[in-house]
């Protein structure tokens, strides 16, 4: 009998190829057979990241074109909006949370922002989603007026990894109160400095975080 391990691969490699051809029926399948063995959450962390990871891997290396990765990230989009109603939001937590989920102001790509905007509403946060590319002036006076309980940064891309220390300053003087989440294949190691910033490591290390 195939380990759940080598079976939850096998899906995440099924579902890369289904972004890719941009098959939002095979993805589909692909969720209802793991739905037996996987929780929701589990489906987004070791099915949907890790083959929109791959996906990101196969296009810096020249092996996808733009317009694949387009179909890919559109189908992964698809995918997580029909999963919304798998990840229900827990009635009995009151929405009085507020959280705010960006890029780097470079960084386009934000799949992995709509993933967490999912589980950060299952978790009954109320979700300020700015995607990709916003300028940090537009972030700044955002958050200012927001104040939100909880900001989100995804990086997918190394490239731009040097806005980061701009991004978490502005977020530090326009929310000072504000929990900083960063994420994203394109993090680099930790440093010393970055104190107050918390690493998220998939949706179930997000759900414990937030729960602690």
């Amino acid at each position: 009998m195939m380990s759940v391990a080598v079976q939850t691969r096998k899906w995440m490699v099924a579902m890369r190829l289904a972004f890719v051809a941009g098959d939002l029926d095979h993805a589909l399948e692909i969720v209802r057979q793991a739905s037996a063995e996987l929780s929701a959450v589990e489906i987004l962390d070791e099915l949907v990241a890790p083959a929109m990871k791959e996906v990101g891997t196969l296009w810096e290396s020249d092996m996808l074109s733009v317009a694949d990765e387009h179909l890919a990230t559109a189908t992964a989009h698809w995918l997580l909006a029909q999963l919304s109603p798998l990840l229900k939001e827990d009635q009995a937590t009151p929405r009085f949370r507020m959280a705010v989920l960006a890029t780097t102001p470079s960084e386009r790509h934000a799949t992995g922002l709509l993933v967490t905007e999912s589980v950060l509403r299952r978790l009954g946060f109320g979700v300020i989603n700015l995607r990709g590319g916003v300028p940090l002036d537009a972030l700044g006076a955002m958050l200012a007026r927001e104040q939100p309980a909880v900001v989100g940064v995804s990086l997918t891309l190394s490239a731009w990894a040097a806005e980061l220390e701009p991004t978490i300053a502005t977020i530090r003087s326009s929310a000072p109160h504000a929990r900083i989440l960063l994420g994203g294949s394109g993090l680099p190691p930790a440093r010393p400095g970055d104190f107050g910033v918390e690493r998220v490591d998939g949706m179930r290390h997000l759900e414990a975080l937030l729960a602690s």
